[in-house]
């Protein structure tokens, strides 16, 4: 599985919180059914927590973000920080892990949860989307897209869930955002792409001069 080769480009996890920090700055659009929530670019680079610092780099990024709120006062079982925070760190695990769990059951039970609840109705239509993610764990080529998407909609499958039991919407609304979402989940998956490799590439130089100012160092001693 590709999450066993991203590994060998590990990255500090004290690098993430700082970028996801300011990731958070870019906003993108609103999500609806909010006149004050809005999609970041932490849906693109908090994901790449995982595939750069694995499940350990992942939970205790995720366990930084849960400090941050206790100081900031924050309820944890508020929708904002389940909405936020707990979806992104389902994706970094999906990139971090090639477990059935993560990458298929959760997106499952997520499907089971959206699918009863009384007020859907036809809009469990909406859910045919975290197939996708379902799908892809079958697939024996890794690539850094076919990792990115899956990872994106096992986020999108969490977060519609916290967003549907927090915040009901008529099934009408649900079917509407069908369209929507397959564009924005292919341009979340798309920038991840864009984002590894620019990270990878920005990494790359880093230790290539750290390597170069070391054996400079040791040459002139």
């Amino acid at each position: 599985m590709f999450c066993h080769y991203s590994k060998k480009r590990t990255l500090s996890f004290w690098i993430f919180p700082f970028l996801i920090k300011l990731a958070s700055l870019a906003k993108i659009s609103f999500i609806v059914g909010s006149y004050c929530a809005l999609f970041s670019a932490t849906s693109i680079i908090t994901p790449l927590t995982g595939a750069f610092s694995g499940i350990t780099g992942t939970c205790i990024v995720f366990a930084l973000g849960l400090a941050a709120k206790i100081v900031e006062g924050s309820p944890l079982l508020s929708f904002k920080f389940l909405a936020y925070i707990v979806p992104g760190f389902c994706a970094s695990l999906y990139w971090s892990t090639s477990s059935v769990v993560v990458r298929a059951l959760l997106p499952l039970a997520c499907m089971m949860a959206f699918i009863v609840h009384p007020a859907i109705g036809v809009g469990w239509v909406y859910s045919l989307y975290w197939l996708i993610p379902i799908a892809l764990y079958f697939v024996k080529k890794q690539t850094l897209f076919v990792q990115a998407l899956g990872s994106t909609f096992a986020a999108h499958a969490v977060g519609s869930v916290i967003w549907l039991y927090a915040q009901p919407m008529t099934p009408q609304t649900w079917l509407a955002l069908m369209p929507v979402v397959l564009i924005e989940r292919l341009a979340f998956a798309s920038g991840m792409v864009i984002a590894y490799h620019v990270i990878s590439y920005a990494h790359k130089l880093y230790a290539t001069s750290f390597l170069w100012k070391k054996m400079s160092l040791l040459h002139n001693n």
